[in-house]
């Protein structure tokens, strides 16, 4: 069995930078302390020291950044022109990673689980897997379906703000 790679990530949420520490495997997820929350940090530093408490190596990379304030702004009213599909499919994988590691996350992963059409859809329209030169697919959605992604991001949001808070 290969051994999980860590990684930072950085989260904006309310106005603040926290760092938390992903990692890869099956199934993907957060570094969780022991009260069931999140391992978040102030700082790459910070993080550091934790995951060496830890014996767990950070892969040397500059951590991914989500936007979440810029996410929770569109999940309040949400628009289909403002809709990026690769960055709401990013977030999207977070948020899942976020429910799955946490204890308060079962809401989350029960609204996701019927989405399954939309999410197909989000990752088509992000052009992932188009070969070069090919065409690229751009969505057309529902207002119905503009909801709902609007209202799963936002209970993420909820989700990912219990799971930080001390």
């Amino acid at each position: 069995m290969p051994q999980r790679q860590h990684f930072f990530c950085e989260f904006l949420l309310g106005g603040q930078r926290t760092i938390v520490i992903w990692y890869n495997g099956s199934p993907d997820g957060l570094l969780v302390k022991e009260d069931g929350r999140l391992a978040s940090f102030a700082s790459q530093t910070q993080g550091r020291a934790y995951a060496e408490s830890l014996a767990i190596a950070i892969e040397a990379q500059a951590p991914t950044a989500y936007d979440l304030d810029a996410l929770e702004r569109w999940s309040r009213q949400p628009l289909e022109e403002q809709i990026d599909c690769e960055r709401f499919l990013d977030a999207w994988n977070m948020l899942n990673d976020v429910a799955a590691s946490v204890d308060n996350g079962s809401s989350f992963i029960a609204a996701d689980a019927i989405m399954n059409a939309i999410y197909e859809k989000m990752f088509r329209g992000a052009n992932l897997l188009r070969p070069p030169g090919g065409e690229i697919y751009e969505p057309a959605w529902t207002e119905d379906e503009i909801q709902a992604v609007g209202k799963l991001f936002g209970l993420g949001i909820q989700v990912l703000r219990g799971a930080l808070s001390a």
